[in-house]
């Protein structure tokens, strides 16, 4: 794929590429890894920002597709979760809570994804006091689908959606704090 050749942290279309996940609509949702939506039976807060639009590339050579965002999250030091374990930390990256929205920001301060969201006061205290579990994807249940109002998608279906986002490769994870 033509992204495995650019270091999207220091190439100068790195700006163009940040833009990518900041021009699309990022649905947002603030849990804790102990809740069975999730599955990773640890108390630490978890961030879920689920894409509105979903980038299929295959590039030469390469034996499936894969999503673009996704890809340029982990080309930024995020790893491809791949079941309910909690990823490996990711220095430098934060997560900052404003009033009635989250940003997830790189080493340079720079915003990556901002999601209108109000989190729980006892997540952002816990999220405040340590490490924060960030899952992105086009597929993690925040989202109900297309015909299926939200009081209707339930736990179940949200957790069905998340490891099938997982066993496709669909989600980028780190461990931000």
């Amino acid at each position: 794929m033509i992204l495995d050749t650019v270091d999207a942290r220091t190439h100068p279309a790195r700006d163009d590429l940040r833009l990518l996940l900041l021009d699309g609509v990022v649905a947002a949702q603030t849990l804790f890894g102990d809740h069975p939506h999730i599955g990773f039976g640890s108390p630490r807060p978890v961030l879920l920002l689920e894409t509105g639009e979903t980038f299929m590339v295959k590039g030469p050579g390469a034996p499936a597709q894969v999503e673009l965002q996704v890809e340029l999250l982990r080309l930024l030091g995020f790893q491809r979760l791949t079941g309910a374990r909690v990823p490996d930390p990711l220095p430098g990256w934060s997560v900052v809570v404003g009033p009635a929205w989250l940003e997830l920001r790189d080493p340079q301060g720079d915003p990556w994804v901002i999601a209108e969201t109000t989190p729980d006061p006892s997540w952002t205290v816990a999220a405040d006091a340590g490490q924060v579990i960030v899952l992105f994807g086009p597929c993690l249940g925040v989202r109900p689908p297309r015909g299926v109002p939200q009081t209707q998608y339930l736990s179940g279906q949200r957790a069905a959606e998340l490891r099938m986002g997982i066993a496709h490769g669909l989600v980028a994870a780190a461990l931000i704090g």
